[in-house]
């Protein structure tokens, strides 16, 4: 296995500018890409997960913990039974809260909690115990996050992106991993975010044969 000197994103919530936010949440999203197309969903992804390496000058982004993923055979397709319920509760989309069948979009869902909470310190649910969070991601629309104006970036835009990944149906949130992306980098076009390293490609567990 890779030898990893690095941090965990958990680390790092609390001081990261939105545009350090938007290039570490493109390379989760081209890691997640590339897992997704390889029937990969990690059904687990949270800043815990997630290692944070700045190594000869940049800042590298590993996916980590495969532990919960659902293997199947190609982006898209609904990989957890229905009534199974697997994942970290504050990090949960919908369906999967719910036990239903999942696809690569709860991933995405995912990374729209974890952009939200590294731009505003928080979570956009939060309870006093599992079954209050739940419910949040169930039936409760997210908070505004009240992002502050910075000259020449589109704050509102960069909002709505996040709220559309943290939509309560799968349908209505971005079709694919990549398309989150490319229309995070859309909303930074005049400021340089994505990261200028190879792709990435998640270390990935061995397929049963």
């Amino acid at each position: 296995m890779e030898l990893l000197d690095g941090r965990p994103l958990s680390e790092l919530r609390n001081g990261l500018s939105i545009s350090e936010a938007v290039a570490i949440a493109d390379q989760i999203l081209r890691g997640l890409a590339h897992a997704h197309r390889m029937g990969v969903i990690h059904r687990d992804l949270k800043p815990d997960n997630i290692m944070v390496i700045d190594r000869g000058g940049e800042r590298r982004i590993k996916i980590l913990d495969f532990g919960l993923a659902k293997i199947g055979e190609a982006e898209g397709v609904a990989l957890t039974q229905a009534g199974s319920v697997f994942g970290t509760p504050r990090y949960m989309a919908p369906e999967q809260a719910s036990g239903e069948e999942i696809d690569p979009r709860a991933d995405q869902y995912a990374v729209g909690v974890i952009l939200y909470e590294l731009l505003t310190g928080r979570a956009p649910f939060e309870g006093e115990n599992v079954r209050q969070v739940l419910a949040g991601h169930l039936l409760d629309p997210p908070p505004p996050l009240r992002l502050p104006a910075i000259p020449g970036v589109n704050v509102a835009a960069i909002e709505a992106v996040i709220l559309r990944a943290l939509a309560k149906s799968p349908a209505e949130r971005f079709e694919s991993a990549d398309a989150m992306r490319l229309a995070l980098a859309e909303r930074f076009r005049s400021r340089r975010v994505v990261s200028p390293c190879p792709r990435p490609g998640p270390s990935l567990p061995p397929q049963s044969s």
